[in-house]
Order: C-alpha cells, then sequence, then structure tokens
C-alpha cells in the first residue's frame, strides 16, 4: 500500500461500499491545506464540466478492470470525496507547479491513491486511480 498506514477511519456517510477512508503519510514535498481550501477544490472540481480520466496509464488502467468499474464509475467515487478522504497536496513539477491534491480511499477492500488536479480552470483532471 501507499506510505504507512496512520488510521482508518469509519463513516460509513463518505466510504464507497460501506467502508471507509484512510489517510498515507505525505512525502517530504507534500503539505496538508485547510479543510474549507480542500472543500472549495472538490466543489470546484466537481462542477468543471470537462472530465478527464487518465486512461492510458497502465495502473488505472489494472485497478479500473480489477474493480470492474468505467471511467463513469470513477467520476462517480470522485464526486462522493470528502475532506476526510483527503491525505496531502503537493505541486505538480511537470505541469507548472499546478497544485495537486492526493486522496486515500478503501473501495471493495482496496485502498485506492486518487490524484485530482485542476488544469487552468478548464477541466477536471482524474491523473492517478489505483492501487
Amino acid at each position: 500500500a501507499l506510505g504507512t498506514l496512520v488510521y482508518l477511519l469509519t463513516k460509513k456517510d463518505n466510504s464507497v461500499d460501506g467502508l471507509g477512508a484512510i489517510q498515507s503519510n505525505q512525502p517530504p514535498n507534500g503539505y496538508r491545506k485547510k479543510e474549507a481550501d480542500v472543500k472549495s477544490f472538490l466543489f470546484r472540481f466537481n462542477f468543471i464540466p470537462k472530465f478527464k480520466f487518465e486512461d492510458e496509464r497502465t495502473k488505472n488502467i489494472e485497478t479500473c478492470l480489477n474493480l470492474n468499474f468505467s471511467p463513469f464509475k470513477v467520476q462517480e467515487i470522485i464526486k462522493k470525496l470528502s475532506y476526510d478522504d483527503y491525505s496531502w497536496s503537493q505541486g505538480d513539477e511537470f505541469n507548472n507547479g499546478t497544485e495537486l491534491f492526493i486522496f486515500h480511499k478503501i473501495i471493495r477492500g482496496t485502498e485506492i491513491y486518487i490524484k485530482l488536479q485542476i488544469n487552468n480552470n478548464k477541466f477536471a483532471n482524474c491523473i492517478s486511480f489505483h492501487d
């Protein structure tokens, strides 16, 4: 799994298939955002009309196949993310420092690493969705 498991949250209202969310340690270049900032990001992310799922990434494809998820199901799960699922943020060195938001969620017994980004307020990008 990704990072060291710090604790297990058991909130049923933000879980998928009745399982809770987890938090992992952030990397050295990561940082925590305030709850209001994360909620604002999720609100903006979910209301941008253009959603892009990086389905050419092998890890993402394998995870979706293992869970029998389409990109539409991934988007549905992302729309249900909350601050409790949030792990950390970091700058994207490949995209002019655009901020990345990292979430972890247990789905069907598997820890899923979810990396989201808003690109120029034009599209919501799910870069990572894998174990």
